[in-house]
């Protein structure tokens, strides 16, 4: 029973950061290839322009996941939701039914839990650490490779029925890593590193897959993590974000409880720039060949202004 509730309690920990697995490893020092195979910032670029582009990403200010976890060893089943906002805010609670539910997060500031196991605490340690990584709303995206001073690509793997490029990742503490990225799509597939188990840091190795397009932007639907055998699966629901879209409501309401006029310059001010964004946005999207998202960018920046038909045409 010991050691079940000291797993137990290492997987949620996992779990609860588990949505944002993809450690950030920047550009390195020493960026090199194998064989002639695509350089590692070759690889983060082709990601990041897969996902949704940068300019997109940065559109994005706040995420709620909703989603499924299973521990199918131990037989249970569980709901998590996460809570995040950029730069460096999360929230994360699982819900395991008879185990109880569990909390934690990271205000910008300080990492706490609040589990059912191990009762509540204040983060410290290697523990903080990881949460503060996790919480890095861009992390897993637009910072990759924060950190490394060697990174490589080394081989061609295959797994999940498909070849994935193979690169090594050396941080300044001597940790070393593995990201895969998929030959086909350009995607981050999965994951080799040390990570929190029930007896301290082991290996675990993360697989990522079923990619759709929520709220915009490719988001992976199934995470996998294996320690000691033992597999925590999280399917992921639902995926909404705060968004230029979303700003544009907001300001429109801000405009329209003011009758007065009181805030009306900063409201202006807030929409001209919003606007803009909405507008280059929009641009980027139609230059991807995604005329979709363009044509739904441009009507939200007539939306704000309907003074202005320019972005109609």
């Amino acid at each position: 029973m010991y050691i079940f509730k000291k797993y137990l309690s290492r997987s949620l920990f996992l779990a609860a950061t588990l949505a944002f697995t993809i450690n950030a490893y920047s550009e390195s020092v020493d960026d090199s290839a194998a064989n002639n195979l695509p350089l590692v910032s070759v690889l983060f670029a082709k990601h990041i322009e897969a996902i949704g582009g940068g300019k997109s990403l940065r559109a994005y200010t706040k995420r709620t996941i909703t989603s499924k976890l299973f521990i199918k060893a131990f037989g249970i089943e569980g709901n998590l939701n996460i809570v995040a906002a950029a730069p460096n805010k999360m929230t994360t609670t699982v819900d395991l039914g008879k185990f109880g539910v569990n909390r934690s997060g990271f205000n910008g500031s300080v990492g706490w839990s609040m589990d059912a196991m191990s009762g509540n605490k204040v983060l410290d340690g290697e523990a903080l650490q990881a949460m503060i990584a996790k919480a890095n709303f861009y992390g897993d995206n637009l910072q990759l490779g924060k950190g490394a001073i060697k990174q490589k690509t080394v081989d061609v793997v295959t797994f999940d029925g498909g070849e994935q490029f193979r690169v090594f990742l050396l941080n300044a503490k001597g940790e070393e890593s593995y990201l895969y990225f998929s030959k086909e799509t350009g995607l981050l597939s999965g994951m080799d590193r040390m990570e929190f188990g029930a007896m301290g840091k082991v290996p675990t190795q993360i697989r990522l897959s079923s990619y759709v397009e929520l709220d915009g932007l490719k988001t992976v639907r199934r995470i996998s993590s294996s320690q000691n055998g033992v597999e925590t699966i999280i399917e992921i629901n639902s995926v909404s974000s705060t968004s230029l879209k979303i700003a544009a409501e907001s300001l429109l309401k801000a405009k329209e409880v003011d009758p007065k006029g009181k805030y009306v310059a900063k409201v202006e001010l807030a929409m001209i720039n919003l606007r803009t964004a909405l507008v280059n946005s929009a641009i980027d999207d139609q230059n991807s060949n995604k005329y979709k998202s363009a044509a739904e960018k441009l009507y939200t920046s007539y939306s704000v202004s309907k003074t202005d038909t320019s972005d109609l045409y």
